[in-house]
């Protein structure tokens, strides 16, 4: 059975924690040099009691970590079920009792009118501090404290050995935001910045970019010490585009400002008709997609809005600044029968629903646009195929360069060598996803320049994510080590830490760890080196 044919390996429900590590059997040498914990999150826990989530975004939120000790040639396995609000409700209650994006709650279900009518009136008030601290997309340091972090206000500090939940950050509190992403970027020096939300509070609805200093704040945590250091419009002020991630390059964020939108209207009325907040997201594929720039150092936006043909998008791949234009690298999902959001719901990842076309896409964004001639090509990156025409009004319409070959039709989870974030580079790592399930089939390095594809595959495995590990003192930007967490295609209790050479992809080792509980897929997370002062996202 191909790996297109097995139903989706992302439904997979965690039945129990793993919270003793458990040794690995190793295969194969760790480098000696291999030294520290690669930490994923993902959504672990499908069903509570009775009750079954309906979208992949909703299962509450496990934290896993591979602890690499390549000295000694030894690698540990742990889990836990993150311990947030809600998961606390929904396990005393064993059903589901918190509302997620995608599953209305019984509290939400059951609730009398008029104390929805009440919940509506302290909506209408200011943010919604009902939003889910469910905390199962990605993993990340602010300073020198592991956090969980979902697409809300909030976040979970992490104890790093144990995994165990130790604060919970409300950034809302902190910065005027209502929802922020699960994707900051972070440089050398440890400064690191995010972008949310904010269309609450009585302000202009906007999208802020958020700075957190490497040092913190007395009597604070890093997480806690942020500033507001640039704004720019929404789109539509009452329909914010929905993002998922940004780019960021020497002077400036990218922010996609795609045609799927959050009716914030219709918000306050879902929970009067009990329907989940899934339900107030809304394509606009007739839309074009645009491209805005925001200086890093002044939160100035670019005077030129850059506009595509529709495309939606989750995650970035890196941006950098060449001969005058802003390169923005980007995994896209082109626009198809079923809403972007609809294709990771659990209806359609147990259905026939079309072959995703998700390609990776470069755009080239011009900074000194030239007006006049519309035929003239804007773009000056010598040889690029990507085109820029300036437009009546005053617009510049960018038309896509297609990275990855055509047989690659899905392609998503990009990692680089996050030396190079934000930076001219050359390679991306991602995987590669086949059928309705949406299964990750293969890890695959791009050559961005040539085209140039090498993969890595095993029919009985499917891969997470991978993560760039430098290699001490590497010169060459792919010298060092992909790092993937894999699960058994028909062994639920079975899971392996990969370990591929990133020159060649060739398997270097391969730790699998046999359980006796239900393990499911992970969706983001970084390598934490030991000793190591700053860690990559």
């Amino acid at each position: 059975m191909s790996m297109a044919e097995v139903r989706s390996l992302w439904l997979r429900h965690a039945n129990k924690a793993v919270t003793s590590p458990v040794v690995a059997q190793l295969a194969g040498q760790l480098p000696a040099w291999l030294h520290g914990s690669l930490y994923r999150n993902g959504s672990g826990i499908k069903e509570v009691g009775p009750d079954r989530y309906n979208h992949l975004f909703d299962g509450l939120a496990c934290v896993h970590k591979f602890h690499i000790d390549g000295p000694a040639g030894r690698v540990t396995y742990q889990n836990r079920f993150l311990d947030s609000d809600h998961y606390r409700a929904n396990m005393a209650a064993n059903r589901i009792e918190a509302s997620e994006f995608g599953t209305l709650g019984r509290q939400d279900l059951c609730r009398s009118l008029f104390g929805r009518l009440m919940s509506i009136y302290q909506d209408m008030r200011g943010p919604d501090r009902s939003m889910s601290d469910n905390c199962a997309v990605n993993v990340g340091y602010f300073g020198s404290h592991l956090y969980a972090m979902t697409e809300t206000n909030r976040i979970w500090k992490l104890n790093d050995d144990d995994l165990a939940a130790e604060k919970q950050v409300d950034l809302s509190k902190v910065v005027s935001v209502d929802m922020a992403t699960a994707h900051p970027h972070v440089t050398a020096d440890g400064t690191i910045y995010n972008i949310g939300s904010s269309f609450s509070g009585g302000k202009r609805p906007s999208v802020n970019f958020i700075e957190f200093p490497a040092n913190a704040s007395p009597g604070c945590s890093v997480a806690e010490s942020g500033r507001i250091v640039g704004s720019l419009p929404h789109r539509w002020p009452l329909e914010p585009s929905y993002f998922h991630s940004f780019g960021i390059t020497e002077n400036y964020f990218v922010f996609v400002q795609q045609p799927l939108v959050i009716q914030v209207k219709k918000i306050p009325l879902l929970k009067l008709k009990k329907k989940p907040f899934i339900d107030a997201i809304a394509a606009k594929p007739e839309q074009e997609t645009w491209i805005r720039l925001v200086n890093k150092r002044t939160g100035e936006v670019h005077p030129t809005t850059f506009t595509a043909d529709t495309f939606y998008a989750f995650h970035h791949v890196n941006s950098f600044e060449q001969d005058g234009n802003v390169v923005m690298d980007i995994c896209g999902v082109l626009p198809g029968k079923q809403n972007v959001m609809e294709k990771v719901s659990v209806r359609c990842l147990v259905t026939d629903q079309e072959e995703p076309e998700d390609p990776m896409l470069r755009f080239v964004l011009p900074l000194h646009v030239k007006p006049g001639d519309p035929n003239r090509n804007q773009v000056t990156l010598e040889g690029s195929p990507a085109t820029a025409h300036v437009r009546g009004d005053g617009t510049v319409h960018c038309a896509p360069q297609t990275l990855t070959p055509s047989e690659y039709r899905s392609v998503d989870l990009p990692r680089i060598n996050y030396a190079f974030n934000g930076k001219p580079y050359r390679f991306a790592y991602a995987c590669r996803f086949v059928g309705a399930g949406l299964n990750s089939e293969r890890l695959l390095k791009l050559d961005v320049a040539s085209g140039q594809v090498a993969t890595w595959s095993d029919p009985c495995w499917s891969p997470s994510e991978p993560v760039f590990v430098a290699a001490p003192g590497a010169d060459a930007e792919d010298a060092g080590l992909l790092l993937a967490s894999l699960l058994h295609v028909e062994d639920p209790r079975r899971a392996s830490l990969l370990v591929l050479d990133a020159t060649n992809m060739g398997e270097l080792a391969r730790a699998e760890v046999r359980t006796d509980a239900t393990l499911a897929k992970d969706f983001h997370g970084l390598f934490a080196a030991s000793g190591a002062t700053v860690h990559a996202y």
